[in-house]
């Protein structure tokens, strides 16, 4: 799946679904993109009869070491 990001830098993101629990969760991971890692886990967790709740969970990895921490950490974190 291709994303197209927003935001100072912009570009695309590709990535794939490698694990998806229909009704449970299922998870995104970059295959190229601006991060060095990323991962998205979406869990759908159960509620009352008419409600459910959406749990995200992501990890990443800034490119560039402290460099790309200092220069985009900030913007990423928000």
């Amino acid at each position: 799946v291709r994303t197209k990001l927003v935001g100072p830098v912009g570009g695309t993101m590709l990535v794939e679904h490698p694990a998806f629990d229909p009704g449970r969760e299922f998870r995104d991971v970059q295959l190229s993109g601006p991060f060095a890692h990323w991962q998205h886990t979406h869990r759908f967790l159960p509620g009352d009869e008419a409600r459910s709740a959406l749990e995200d969970h992501v990890e990443y990895r800034l490119p560039l070491g402290p460099l790309g921490k200092l220069f985009g950490g900030g913007m990423v974190e928000r």
